[in-house]
C-alpha cells in the first residue's frame, strides 16, 4: 500500500518502487501468503509491457486461488479482463470480466 500511495498520491515512483521491492523481499520469506499475489496484482496494474502485465495478473489469480483469497483472485481476474479488452482482445477479455462479476455475485 505504501508503494502505491507514494507512486499515485505523492507522485514519487522511486520511493514507491522501493517500498514494493521491500515488500517482495519480505514476502519471499512467507511460504503460504496471499500477499505475494497482492504484490503481483499491484505490479501488474502499473506495468507498461502488456504481456508482463498479463503474467502478473495471472500470477495473482494463481496465488489467490491457491491461498483461497477470493478477493485477490476475483480482482486480478477483472484486471486481466480489462487489460485484454484494452489490448483489442475483446471477446477473451469480456469472458474474464463476466467471470469475475459472476464470481463476486455468486459468493
Amino acid at each position: 500500500m505504501l508503494g502505491y500511495m507514494y507512486g499515485i498520491v505523492v507522485g514519487d515512483w522511486a520511493i514507491g518502487s522501493g517500498w514494493i521491492a521491500r515488500a517482495q523481499h519480505l514476502l519471499d520469506l512467507a511460504v503460504h501468503s496471499s500477499e505475494k499475489g497482492w504484490i503481483a496484482l499491484t505490479l501488474g496494474m502499473f506495468e507498461r509491457d502488456r504481456s508482463m502485465k498479463h503474467r502478473r495478473f495471472e500470477e495473482a489469480i494463481e496465488v489467490g486461488t491457491a491461498t483461497q483469497d477470493d478477493d485477490l483472485a476475483f480482482a486480478a481476474l477483472a484486471y486481466l479482463g480489462a487489460s485484454l479488452v484494452h489490448a483489442d482482445r475483446v471477446e477473451e477479455g469480456m469472458v474474464r470480466l463476466d467471470e469475475s462479476l459472476a464470481a463476486v455475485v455468486g459468493r
